[in-house]
């Protein structure tokens, strides 16, 4: 779509400004809340070829303190479980801790408590997770409630495989919470 340049005086019609508001932001794809939540939770079918891009958001907390991970899907819930998983960033408390690992099963997302009224909350924008021969790529900013832990993380998959979901999982126990997807509008 060509950009359209408005001048002093012009009117704004209801049909540029349609034009606009289609081809530009976010655009809601779907939201989970789960309770209880074992061995994980699965957002199945939420990439596609409508974006290339997107944002997922996800609180929680859980039945044990432990860390969560996440890892891509295809299908309905085939689990990318290669060790071709990632990360390259920091995480701290009182003093900044260099966390970078190759080889994994898993991307990392954040540890989170069992306390309900001071969940652990990401945010990760994902890169081109369904599209097939290209490496997913991942960045995303976490922040553990109970434990003022602060991730600062980016991570990507070697495979180059077009995923269609991902699965949220503690390391031990359960978790409850919500996780909320967009897409990022094509130009």
């Amino acid at each position: 779509m060509a950009i359209k340049t408005f001048t002093t005086g012009e009117v704004l019609t209801a049909s540029d400004t349609n034009t606009y508001l289609s081809n530009s932001g976010l655009v809601y794809i779907a939201s989970t809340t789960f309770a209880g939540a074992t061995p994980g939770v699965e957002m199945s079918n939420c990439f596609s070829s409508t974006y290339d891009n997107y944002e997922v958001l996800i609180s929680y907390y859980g039945s044990a303190s432990t860390n969560t991970s996440i890892q891509m899907m295809t299908g309905t819930n085939t689990k990318d479980v290669s060790a071709t998983y990632t990360r390259v960033g920091y995480y701290w408390t009182s003093s900044i801790t260099n966390f970078n690992a190759a080889g994994q099963t898993a991307w990392f997302n954040i540890n989170h408590g069992t306390n309900s009224a001071s969940p652990s909350n990401a945010q990760w924008t994902i890169y081109k997770p369904n599209v097939s021969g290209v490496k997913t790529e991942s960045r995303s900013r976490g922040y553990s409630g109970d434990s003022d832990l602060t991730v600062s993380i980016d991570q990507y998959t070697a495979a180059t495989t077009a995923y269609t979901g991902l699965y949220l999982f503690p390391t031990s126990g359960t978790i409850t919470g919500t996780i909320t997807i967009y897409g990022y509008r094509k130009p």
